[in-house]
């Protein structure tokens, strides 16, 4: 959803608990894009996030 949802509010209607999911959609989205560094469409060549693992990222400080 990270990487793909385009905002059209079907899941969210389809949603028998009523679930904001349009919303959570976006602020995992938003937060997902904001961490990697990731623009939708920018760059078709560039790899997805959460598809690709590189050993150095998200390393916590102080840690080598």
């Amino acid at each position: 959803m990270a990487t793909s949802c385009v905002g059209c509010g079907v899941c969210e209607q389809a949603c028998p608990s009523n679930i904001p999911l349009l919303k959570i959609f976006k602020t995992v989205s938003h937060n997902v894009q904001e961490i990697f560094n990731y623009v939708p469409g920018k760059n078709l060549e560039e790899l997805l996030p959460l598809t690709t693992f590189k050993e150095d990222e998200l390393q916590r400080i102080g840690e080598e």
